[in-house]
């Protein structure tokens, strides 16, 4: 097993269970993907066109990204390294050094590390990969976490993978 694959098989003796399983048709910003669901988590597999589909996985395509929208899945507790969860203050979170706004596309917020990417062409850009957080409605509490994002540094030629 590889890949996704893996990570479900492992995912569903961690959860006890087997995900329900279907088809997401992607949009302008998102890949289609095969989601994997469990109660308040879940394993995105992106398909990439075009020449992404022949690349292999790396920084810049992943090839799985977890969702989580609750505390806890179960007995098993959903926490990022820094040990924020779903349901915490959105100010407290807001106002804490983990709140790095990445300013890329959507301001999304997020623990961010930059590291270098090798693009097609062999040029290296910086890739900022985060852990992002997403606010609820009223903007009282964390209602998703999402890992792993990948975004191209700003000022890149348009048509790079990001």
């Amino acid at each position: 097993m590889h890949g996704a694959i893996a990570v479900a098989a492992t995912l569903t003796t961690v959860f006890g269970a087997p995900p329900t399983v279907e088809e997401d048709p992607g949009s302008s910003g998102e890949p289609p993907s095969t989601v994997h669901r469990w109660d308040g988590f879940e394993l995105r597999e992106p398909r990439y066109g075009g020449v992404a589909a022949d690349m292999a996985p790396s920084l810049s395509l992943p090839n799985f990204r977890v969702v989580f929208t609750t505390a806890a899945s179960g007995d098993v507790e959903l926490t990022t390294t820094s040990g924020r969860v779903v349901g915490e203050s959105w100010s407290d979170f807001a106002a804490s050094p983990d709140a790095a706004k990445n300013g890329l596309c959507v301001e999304r917020y997020g623990e961010v590390v930059v590291l270098p990417m090798t693009c097609s062409d062999g040029t290296v850009e910086d890739a900022r990969n985060s852990i992002e957080f997403q606010p609820s409605d009223d903007e009282t509490v964390i209602a998703s976490v999402e890992a792993r994002r990948v975004r191209i540094a700003p000022g890149t030629r348009p048509g790079h993978i990001g």
